[in-house]
């Protein structure tokens, strides 16, 4: 999704999330790794927020973000 944001890529400590407005509202977050298994989740406050990484092992995730509207949107991230 073009308006959906997820930064910085590649990541250290922090991954920050922000949905654009006109896009719809942000219901629920996951972050997943390649084999599917979940490591964070949780509802969204707002469409925009920041999610601790600090304790995940480096490598490549998904976030996976589910809308109000039941759509779902993916963004791949490196974790350092």
């Amino acid at each position: 999704s073009k308006f959906l944001s997820v930064y910085p890529n590649p990541a250290n400590d922090v991954l920050n999330i922000n949905l654009d407005a006109a896009a719809g509202s942000i219901a629920t977050y996951q972050l997943v790794d390649v084999t599917g298994r979940l490591l964070l989740n949780g509802n969204a406050e707002n469409n925009a927020f920041s999610l601790d990484v600090d304790g995940v092992n480096p490598g490549l995730y998904f976030v996976n973000i589910t809308l109000k509207d039941g759509s779902v949107a993916t963004k791949r991230v490196v974790i350092q």
